[in-house]
């Protein structure tokens, strides 16, 4: 058997114990020891650690035809990176983590392989400058990525640019030692932004985000306060100031229809949501404000969606401030118009085989609601008129979390099925939370 199993602890190789499954290699086997003594240590400089073990054994153990080979068994766990993932985002066909145990620190994917975290194609960055300032907002930017940290204290966050082709080449620009971003919803990136000035008109690419200290935009190599004319709205000695502890609730987005930028900002020592609506023009410069009858109407964010037909190739959407309903931005003075139905449709089919749907249940998160979801069935895209019904979430027996709903009332044949389910009611929140279905499948040989 082997004389020792050693690790080295920074100073010497230390013993531990071991136990051999070769039957001192007499057989194929693990060798097995705890690792978990071992010290980490950097190799060579470089961004990898490393652990060193010896293994020592006496020449009795081998005979002259003996060839030893030795692997190992690769060990990982999720704790030693995190439980919780903070950001992530995609660049050069990688995909970028940031989890919760080192949230200053981007784990980056190797090539078209986003779960691989390992190997020589890998890559572990450090945005800022070594505070540990949660990262808030990944940006891919041109061919770079800018990454924001939050702003804590009186030093402020980072705004880091990281630039280069593979790991080996992957280097840090710190942009900013002070200025961060609120949330993932304070940063948007323009890319082929029509600007103008009076002698002509230009296309640029530029990112803008909301900071403690007031609306900026960078172009990868400055960062530039825009904020003058409202600048009351982020500083302190003025009421209107937003708020603290509700920085994740503030947004930017750019409207591509009217070429502006939107925010929503949440404004006054009391405020609990969005109540200020800046409008920033990118060919003048020049700022201005939604206006809102009502701030329950004003709009919790926007985004931007690819239109189905119709003059305009984009449409922007926004959520309500109060009862969470979706309307239409740039379609009136109050932007406020009839609801949208939320619908999930179930396909159901077996290769075009005859099918026979015999019955299914359906479980809903418990609401107070009667009569909030209406089901209906299609037979290769037909409706099954008389078989719509409308059902409630409301628990039998108050405090039930769950609402359970069994349709046995056809027995439904086609090739393909559909089951939909849809609610339209403002204030009525729609949570699937499981689905059985009985199928059998008719004519399949």
């Amino acid at each position: 058997t082997f004389a020792t199993v050693e690790y080295w602890n920074g100073t010497a190789f230390t013993s531990v114990g071991f136990s051999d499954g070769t039957n001192g290699f007499r057989n194929s086997g693990w060798i097995r020891f705890n690792t978990a003594l071992a010290e980490k240590h950097v190799y060579e400089n470089s961004q990898y650690s490393i652990f060193w073990w010896r293994l020592t054994f006496g020449v009795a153990n081998f005979t002259d035809n003996v060839r030893a080979a030795f692997t190992y068994y690769p060990k990982y766990d999720i704790d030693d990176l995190g439980t919780l993932g903070l950001c992530n985002g995609v660049w050069k066909d990688r995909a970028i983590w940031v989890f919760d145990k080192n949230p200053n620190y981007l784990y980056v994917s190797a090539t078209d392989r986003p779960n691989v975290l390992n190997g020589t194609d890998y890559a572990i960055l450090r945005a800022g400058d070594g505070r540990t300032n949660r990262i808030k907002a990944i940006r891919k930017f041109h061919n770079e990525l800018m990454v924001f940290q939050e702003e804590l204290g009186p030093d402020g966050g980072t705004l880091t640019l990281f630039e280069g082709y593979s790991p080996a080449t992957f280097g840090r620009l710190v942009l900013s030692y002070n200025v961060g971003t609120l949330s993932n919803n304070s940063v948007v990136v323009i890319d082929g932004s029509f600007g103008s000035t009076r002698a002509d008109d230009y296309v640029q690419t530029l990112c803008f985000f909301i900071s403690h200290f007031g609306v900026y935009l960078t172009d990868g190599r400055i960062v530039k306060r825009i904020s003058g004319p409202i600048q009351n709205y982020f500083d302190p000695r003025f009421p209107e100031n937003i708020r603290k502890g509700y920085e994740n609730a503030n947004w930017i987005a750019h409207d591509k229809n009217a070429n502006v930028l939107r925010l929503g900002l949440v404004s006054g020592s009391s405020a609990e949501r969005v109540n200020v609506w800046p409008v920033y023009d990118l060919a003048s410069g020049e700022w201005s404000f939604d206006d809102y009858v009502d701030d329950s109407k004003g709009p919790a964010f926007m985004l931007t969606i690819e239109n189905n037909s119709g003059a305009n190739a984009f449409i922007e959407v926004s959520a309500s401030n109060g009862d969470g309903g979706i309307f239409l931005c740039n379609t009136g003075l109050n932007d406020d118009g009839d609801a949208i139905e939320a619908d999930l449709v179930m396909e159901l089919n077996t290769d075009g085989h005859l099918m026979e749907l015999r019955e299914f249940v359906i479980r809903f998160l418990s609401n107070t609601v009667d009569d909030a979801v209406l089901f209906n069935v299609y037979r290769n895209g037909n409706v099954v008129t008389d078989e719509a019904e409308t059902v409630t979430m409301e628990p039998l027996e108050t405090g039930e979390p769950m609402k359970r709903h069994r349709f046995i009332k056809g027995v439904y044949q086609d090739s393909n099925i559909s089951v939909r389910l849809q609610n339209a009611e403002a204030d009525v929140d729609l949570y699937l939370y499981d689905y059985i279905f009985d199928v059998d499948v008719l004519d399949k040989r």
